[in-house]
């Protein structure tokens, strides 16, 4: 349980120290041909109203969090310094990783993990600590170098450890660039190039205008990358940038932004979507060449409430047949 709890943390929580871009080491694991790319690192999070609603998932099983700090000495809150959730290209059979960096006790993470019977092999010369689940595949961990973690499925591990090793292909040298730019001047980021036809195949096409009248979803189909961030701060900043196929491209992924923002706005004092509608009246869009660039701005407390998960709304009950 613990040291499954420890790779759910590495997997799906963190919040992280801020730190000048996204460490060399986590780079040289990143697949090349990765669908997208996001990463979290900032004390300043951890200290914010927004951060601390991040934190909420962590302190829902505190017995579970006291044992993971007890048996390994790694606490998230403390510990965590910067993660890396890198998403497998949707043709590929590895699921996603995560690569951290902070602070580790290997050496009392492996005592814990022999302790729970899991299994430990040896590649590349690396401890891989695999751990079985009953839900689904088994989860693997590993510590590559002092202050590095990477954990997810074991051809998604194997793979990172081999582009450390110099044994596959790494990032492009551009992509590469990119991402550096995004960790050092956002708390919150993420770069994307799958194609968003993959993921938006099966919608519906309605049209909003364009300047051929081109469906949306031909619109979206031309979008080449996305990326941006968030910089959290009493007045949090929010940035994106979309590459396109052509200028025409830019301008019609441009229409539909606005014609998104323009809805969010349409019922501005409603309680469940003020804080969007507002966020949505601050759309700064622009087009250079076949690039849109977008910036919005929001008060922390506006992030806050849209970082709290939604109550789920219960099933109508079925009238009686009297």
């Amino acid at each position: 349980m613990k040291m499954r709890m420890l790779v759910a943390v590495l997997l799906t929580h963190a919040v992280a120290a801020r730190l000048p871009a996204v460490d060399p080491a986590i780079l040289r694991m990143i697949a090349p041909d990765a669908a997208s790319v996001a990463g979290v690192n900032v004390r300043s999070v951890k200290t914010s109203s927004a951060g601390q609603a991040l934190l909420g998932d962590l302190q829902k099983d505190e017995k579970s969090l006291q044992e993971l700090i007890q048996a390994t000495g790694f606490d998230p809150r403390r510990d965590l310094e910067e993660i890396v959730f890198v998403s497998a290209n949707p043709q590929d059979k590895r699921a996603g990783v995560a690569l951290a960096a902070g602070v580790f006790d290997t050496a009392r993470i492996l005592a814990a993990a022999r302790g729970q019977k899991a299994q430990i092999t040896a590649y590349r010369d690396i401890d891989l600590i695999r751990l079985p689940s009953s839900q689904g595949p088994a989860s693997f961990l590993a510590f590559p170098t002092k202050g590095i973690a990477v954990a997810g499925d074991e051809a998604g591990v194997k793979a990172a450890l081999d582009r450390r090793a110099g044994g596959a292909p790494r990032l492009d040298p551009n992509v590469e660039a990119r991402l550096q730019e995004l960790s050092a001047n956002y708390d919150i980021w993420f770069f994307g190039t799958s194609p968003v036809d993959s993921m938006l195949s099966r919608l519906p096409a309605p049209k909003l205008g364009g300047e051929h009248g081109k469906p949306a979803i031909n619109a979206l189909q031309a979008i080449r990358s996305a990326s941006g961030g968030m910089k959290l701060g009493p007045k949090a900043l929010i940035a994106g940038e979309v590459v396109t196929r052509s200028p025409e491209d830019a301008q019609a992924v441009r229409n539909i932004v606005n014609f998104l923002a323009a809805m969010a706005q349409m019922n501005p004092e409603d309680p469940k979507t003020k804080d969007l509608a507002a966020i949505a009246g601050t759309l700064d869009i622009k087009t250079k060449g076949s690039t849109v660039y977008l910036s919005l701005t929001a008060p922390e407390s506006a992030i806050e409430q849209l970082l709290k998960p939604q109550p789920k709304q219960s099933a109508p009950r079925k009238r009686a047949d009297l």
